[in-house]
């Protein structure tokens, strides 16, 4: 009876259903920021996982930092993790850290795990994430100015440069440039095609990575004693990585004017040898600033002989007399009086006066006056 009970045997491996899902922190990011993609591997049995190994392909657009665990290692185009077991029911976590490196596109990053057991269902084994990577375009705008000195009623042209540094193509873009104080009369001096200029806003449109657009504004100063700032912006559709670059300045320094005048006159249109003669001058400032250090030069012509000036601030130096005021104020005008003693007969004197500062002076026409005596012949 021994040979009538038969048997045999078939071998049940272990198995390990291994799930795993990817996750990222940013679905939308910009060129140059980090991005971490959580990973998560799990065991759903019925039994432990060895040898477990998780293949991450770093994809183009993103650049490797680190993967926090003692498992991993990174060649070059792959972060693996090598975890010898996954228990029954004990997610692991790894996590990975990477930059981008990349505009205007979808960085799709795909994770996949094996081991050694048995795994009856494999659609559970890759998993995927994905970060939107929008376009940049980093705008820079500068702007120069024709002339770092200028006086009022001067024509001063601006020069707004814009160039699109990239990466990608940029729409919409607009310059702002609003008329500042002390500037008017703002004209087109020339513009790119397509382009147009209207209520202190340059609307360009598209342009394209590396492109560069110029503007050319005149205008006309109103205004003195003063600085003039003017600034410009340019904005776009597109990110800008770049912000700092989106403003420029420039000005031009209108120094103070004074325009100073000046009248003479004579107390005598006729007189005779040996008498005294009075002349008046008087300094007006016209303004529209104070006037420094004003001299008052008045040259004693031959058949005068200088007695003296009634004021502090003159001063004969053998020929002239010149009287150096500290400040002529707008409006209120300042008189000088001078003394002279005739020492001629038969001849007409004409003495002339001028008046400078060291404050520019719009109308130089009125700086210098004159008035005359006539002296009639003598016979004794």
């Amino acid at each position: 009876m021994d040979n009538n009970t038969a048997e045999n045997k078939t071998v049940i491996p272990p198995e390990a259903d291994l799930s795993i899902v990817k996750t990222v922190d940013c679905e939308t990011t910009h060129n140059d920021t980090v991005v971490t993609w959580t990973i998560v591997v799990t065991n759903n049995g019925p039994d432990d996982a060895l040898n477990v190994t998780v293949c991450d392909a770093i994809p183009d657009g993103l650049v490797y930092i680190s993967a926090d665990s003692d498992y991993s290692d990174f060649n070059g185009t792959h972060v693996v993790w090598e975890i010898p077991k996954v228990v029954v029911g004990t997610p692991v976590s790894l996590t990975l850290k990477t930059r981008v490196n990349a505009t205007n596109r979808t960085i799709t990053n795909v994770v996949n795990v094996t081991s050694d057991i048995y795994d009856p269902f494999m659609d559970n084994n890759t998993a995927e994430n994905k970060t939107v990577i929008p376009p940049e375009a980093d705008l820079e705008v500068n702007k120069t100015v024709s002339a770092s000195s200028v006086h009022n009623g001067t024509v001063v042209f601006w020069t707004i440069t814009v160039k699109n540094n990239g990466p990608d193509n940029a729409t919409n873009v607009r310059v702002s440039d609003a008329l500042p104080k002390g500037l008017v009369g703002f004209e087109i001096d020339t513009i790119p095609d397509g382009t147009t200029f209207e209520n202190g806003v340059w609307s360009i449109g598209d342009m394209n990575n590396g492109s560069v657009l110029v503007l050319v504004l005149k205008s006309v100063v109103n205004a003195t004693n003063t600085t003039i700032v003017n600034n410009v912006s340019v904005t776009n559709d597109i990110y800008d990585p770049n912000p700092d670059n989106n403003n420029g300045t420039n000005k031009t320094v209108v120094p103070p004017e004074a325009d100073l005048s000046i009248v003479k006159t004579v107390d005598c249109e006729t007189t005779h040898n040996d008498t005294v003669v009075t002349w008046t001058i008087v300094v007006t400032n016209n303004g529209p600033d104070d006037a420094l250090n004003v001299t008052v030069c008045d040259a004693i012509p031959d058949g005068l002989v200088y007695i003296s000036a009634d004021s502090d601030y003159s001063d004969f130096n053998g020929t002239h007399v010149v009287w150096e005021i500290p400040k002529v104020v707008v409006g209120t005008p300042v008189s000088l009086t001078l003394k002279t003693r005739v020492n001629a007969t038969n001849r007409t004197i004409t003495n002339v006066v001028n008046v400078t500062s060291d404050i520019y002076d719009p109308f130089m026409d009125n700086n210098t006056a004159e008035n005359k005596t006539v002296i009639p012949p003598e016979a004794d």
